[in-house]
């Protein structure tokens, strides 16, 4: 495993910046009532992150443009925050003396 860093200071600095904006956490998703979707909110608030809807959903929920910008992020930031503890463990384990 590669010594250099996947993750620059700017991406890092944007990560942060989407977390920052979304509804605070944790999240927790449940199954609706009767089926039809599940439903995505914050343990501590209760306030609905999002809402999957299907043709016979009673209420909607807008999805907010920051937990929106959080959930499309994740995708692609959680790949690269994996990455980045695995080379960190990696270049620890090199570091550790061996037992002897």
């Amino acid at each position: 495993m590669s010594g250099k860093a996947v993750l620059s200071e700017d991406r890092l600095a944007e990560i942060e910046a989407r977390l920052g904006r979304a509804t605070p956490g944790p999240w927790a998703y449940k199954d609706r009532l009767g089926g039809g979707g599940c439903f995505v909110f914050s343990e501590d608030t209760f306030h609905v992150v999002a809402v999957e809807e299907d043709e016979e959903a009673a209420v909607s929920v807008p999805l907010g443009r920051e937990d929106a910008a959080f959930i499309a992020g994740a995708r692609e930031d959680v790949p690269l925050l994996l990455a980045e503890v695995r080379r960190l463990r990696a270049l620890r384990g090199a570091l550790e003396p061996s037992p002897a």
